[in-house]
């Protein structure tokens, strides 16, 4: 039988929906077989950056031979996945076309496109760009099959990332590893996270309390709040309990629009999940489940543009949202939490805005400003209530509105109550925290920073802990990882490797070709921070 095409997929999930849109059937050694068709799967990363040995630095670490810069970048085939190497290698010489059906993002790309370059695959080549693998996504992307150079920037971008990646974490580790004694292991991603988490632990560690007073006053079922003048260091020159009276000096009544929640991102999904008892790897693990199941669509996304909106073209991954509207029954409790809560999500986007009334009152009382704002849906209004028809957690009804319509020079006579209170420490970062910090401030991607999280548990510089049952987890750094951070050049625990990996990722996103120039920045980079280390001015012992 001949064969024309062969679809190379990333994952055996992915090859099985694909194969099934296909109407090709399972061979005795795993591979889809059909109408001209050919549909197999790698095993995620079968290909790596080979390690230095490969280059001929074996032996004992010495700074002298670092940093290791590669002349010509080398892959290697993981030992466990050489099988399926061998079986893609037959494969493509039995076809002329491939179509690389991959994730669709950036990591992706470069593994569908290294295994056919190591190979030395010389037909056409096209892509599979889908952001779901529910029958419909399918067959939408099947008849719209990209040329290859559609997607030469993600390609770049990808080996730009792992190539950088490389550079940092080998010559750092070995770096730090001979001059503190110790075997470490430094990276772009764990490193400025680890940072993160000692910093705070820092601060809660060096914290004193510092005495501060909150005042209210009551009339009726309504709450006023004290506003210092000078946040909370002066005291408020009023008596500390007891009746007083009020003058209100302004009082606005007018509209508001309220948004929905933001569409999900990966981040968002699963910190929300981690605040519901659901630690981030079974969350990630639930996420890529129901992906695979056709239930929601790829959830390695940081955008919140929903379908069809925001910038547009192939690669604009939009955010999750459910491909069909009932969880499989089959998926396991997380999996039905998880797809309930990105179901939900698309509920409230497609009620859309709510106008809500807002009522705002300014009182002085003994010559303190006190104030109160109210918000709520007019009744009767179900277009107006929007998204909050199926949300409405925090804004009332008008008939549980507390406070009456006021003008300037109205008097109210209120309860008063004054409190010393005193400032409270940092709380340590939980999981949820902690993910919606990297999303925020641009550590890691998607697709690395549940890694990141666990390889610093994995490997010592940081624990978890559980403060409360079926909340988040917390997160602290250990010892050895304090040490570690203070043993560390402010350069490296800083932003300049984010800071060179976003440049690099700019230019090549923007069209460039050659991005070797920024590799050789990161080298000179590196050249500087290790002959700080050879001198002994970096890590203190």
């Amino acid at each position: 039988m001949e064969y024309d095409t062969l679809y190379l997929c990333e994952k055996p999930s992915q090859a099985r929906a694909l194969a099934k849109q296909l109407d090709a059937s399972k061979t005795e050694d795993g591979v889809y077989v059909g109408g001209g068709n050919v549909v197999l799967n790698a095993y995620g990363h079968l290909l790596n950056l080979a390690m230095p040995e490969d280059y001929g630095h074996s032996g004992p670490w010495n700074l002298n031979t670092l940093p290791i810069l590669p002349q010509k970048w080398e892959w290697k085939v993981k030992a466990e996945h050489l099988q399926q190497y061998n079986k893609i290698a037959f494969w493509l010489e039995c076809v002329k076309t491939v179509v690389i059906a991959t994730d669709p993002d950036e990591e992706g790309e470069v593994i569908g496109r290294q295994i056919l370059s190591e190979l030395g695959f010389k037909g056409n080549i096209k892509r599979l760009w889908v952001s779901a693998l529910d029958p419909n996504s399918l067959k939408q992307a099947l008849g719209n099959l990209l040329p290859l150079s559609a997607t030469d920037t993600a390609y770049r971008a990808g080996c730009v990332r792992r190539q950088l990646d490389w550079l940092y974490g080998i010559n750092l580790s070995r770096a730090v590893s001979v001059s503190s004694g110790q075997k470490t292991s430094v990276g772009r991603v764990t490193t400025k996270l680890l940072t993160e988490l000692v910093k705070r632990e820092i601060e809660i560690r060096r914290f004193k309390p510092v005495s501060y007073y909150t005042a209210t006053a009551r009339f009726g079922d309504a709450v006023l709040e004290w506003q210092p003048a000078n946040g909370h260091d002066n005291i408020p020159l009023l008596p500390a309990n007891g009746a007083i009276t009020g003058i209100c000096i302004a009082a606005s009544e007018y509209q508001e629009t309220l948004d929905p929640p933001l569409p999900l991102t990966l981040s968002a999904l699963l910190a929300n999940a981690a605040e519901r008892g659901i630690d981030l790897t079974s969350g990630y693990m639930a996420a890529q489940r129901l992906y695979e199941a056709g239930a929601i669509s790829y959830p390695r996304t940081g955008s919140t543009d929903m379908p069809g909106a925001g910038k547009q073209g192939f690669a604009a991954h939009h955010a999750i949202v459910n491909t069909r509207h009932t969880c499989p029954d089959w998926l396991p409790e997380d999996c039905q939490i998880i797809f309930n809560m990105v179901h939900h999500n698309c509920v409230l986007q497609h009620l859309g805005e709510a106008i809500i009334h807002v009522r705002k009152l300014v009182f002085d009382m003994g010559g303190e400003i006190f104030t109160t704002t109210e918000r709520w849906l007019a009744p009767n209004r179900p277009r107006a209530a929007g998204w909050l028809l199926c949300d409405n957690r925090q804004i009332a009804l008008e008939s549980n509105v507390k406070t009456d319509k006021f003008r300037p020079g109205d008097q109210v006579r209120a309860t008063l109550s004054v409190v010393r209170k005193q400032t409270e420490a940092p709380q340590r970062f939980t999981e949820a925290e902690l993910l919606r910090h990297m999303a925020e401030t641009g550590i890691g991607t998607e697709a690395t920073r549940v890694e990141a999280i666990n390889s610093l548990v994995k490997n010592q510089v940081a624990e978890r802990t559980q403060t409360k049952p079926g909340f988040s987890l917390e997160l602290r750094p250990t010892e050895q990882g304090m040490n570690l951070i203070e043993r560390l050049p402010s350069s490296v625990t800083g932003t300049t490797m984010e800071t060179q990996l976003r440049n690099a990722l700019d230019y090549v996103r923007s069209g460039q070709a050659d991005f070797e120039g920024h590799l050789r920045n990161a080298a000179r980079w590196l050249a500087i921070t290790i002959d700080g280390m050879k001198r002994g001015s970096v890590c203190q012992s």
